[in-house]
């Protein structure tokens, strides 16, 4: 059974350029409030991003302990662009796959 009001989710490994990797948890948003999201600016992306990804884990900090998810933290990963764009992608990617019932 489909319940319209459940929350949707689902997570996505995103792999950097380096090779790196974390993984991404996302809430499933409606169309007309994706369309409020210009994308246009990395603020906008940022915002946008913010909007849906709710956890990210595999992320290790310099000295390589584990970091726990916080707003921060997701502000900090989106001020690259390599790592923003790479949220951004997942997003589109799994959301599609959620559409088709994958």
């Amino acid at each position: 059974m489909f319940n319209i009001a459940a929350t949707r989710q689902f997570s996505r490994t995103i792999t950097l350029i380096d090779g790196s990797s974390f993984t991404a948890t996302f809430k499933v948003i409606p169309d007309d409030e994706i369309r409020t999201h210009a994308l246009d600016t990395p603020e906008s992306e940022t915002a946008f991003v913010s909007a849906v990804v709710t956890g990210v884990t595999g992320v290790t900090g310099e000295e390589g302990e584990k970091l726990p998810y916080t707003p921060d933290l997701l502000a900090q990963m989106c001020g690259f662009t390599d790592i923003r764009l790479g949220f951004l992608k997942a997003y589109r990617e799994g959301r599609a796959e959620v559409r088709t019932g994958n």
